[in-house]
């Protein structure tokens, strides 16, 4: 019997990535966004590759109560929940609202929390899971440019460590994806216009401000996919309450 996945904020960037490669794998996918038309768009991009694979869409918005029921009478159940969906903005702190820090934590940290409570409890009902967060280096690597982002992704990963203390005795994992600056679409679009037109060029200027970076380049969203995948695995039991980074060595801790 193949096993559910659900991916929040699937419909582009590092969600399809982690997506495409949860449809290679063979999962029962239930990818979930707001945008219904780029959903229906990545839907039949995957099916095009494979007809047989079996894949759910959900187009709803997260960042609503509404939008969290529907999901979950569309859904009631999974086995593994990536909580991908996210935010971020530059802003520099001194010009920082209330309602900036309050939508990069409703975004980044609040849905994530509320789908958890759902399908979490559920995992452990059923004593198997696997309960995935992607939070970002950011998290633990200082970021002056956009402080509101880094601390909202910081929460993740107390609260990914404190659900994983309540999985003992059972098969469910709760775990943390750290990923590195990423080449999304609006990556793409913003060091285009920032530093080249040329998109080779335009990665290698990007990535020489960030010169801790050991490989050199941004993430492929696929990489963090095969991290994710990785989390599932019925055989990575033993992994639980940690933080799998996927940033290219841009943090330079040893832990």
């Amino acid at each position: 019997m193949k096993r559910k996945v659900i991916v929040t904020g699937a419909a582009g960037g590092i969600g399809k990535g982690i997506a495409a490669v949860f449809a290679q794998k063979e999962y029962e996918l239930v990818i979930v966004d707001r945008n219904n038309e780029q959903l229906q768009q990545t839907q039949a991009e995957f099916i095009a590759l494979n007809p047989a694979l079996g894949i759910q869409t959900v187009a709803t918005d997260l960042s609503t109560p509404e939008g969290k029921e529907y999901l979950y009478t569309q859904v009631p159940e999974t086995d593994v929940l990536v909580n991908n969906v996210g935010y971020y903005e530059n802003i520099d702190f001194f010009d920082l609202q209330e309602v900036h820090w309050q939508k990069m934590i409703d975004l980044n940290f609040m849905i994530g929390m509320q789908l958890s409570q759902v399908y979490f409890r559920k995992m452990l009902d059923k004593k198997k899971g696997r309960l995935i967060f992607i939070s970002s280096e950011s998290a633990i690597n200082p970021d002056s440019e956009k402080i509101h982002y880094c601390v909202a992704k910081t929460m993740l990963l107390s609260l990914s460590r404190n659900l994983a203390e309540l999985t003992k005795n059972t098969e469910v994992t709760v775990n943390c994806i750290l990923p590195g600056p990423t080449l999304t679409t609006g990556t793409e679009k913003f060091i285009t216009e920032r530093y080249s037109p040329d998109l080779k060029e335009a990665e290698r200027k990007f990535m020489a401000s960030r010169p801790t970076s050991i490989i050199g380049r941004l993430i492929r969203p696929e990489e963090i996919g095969n991290a994710a995948v990785f989390l599932a695995d019925e055989n990575s039991g033993a992994i639980n309450g940690s933080n799998l980074r996927v940033e290219g060595g841009i943090v330079t801790s040893i832990i």
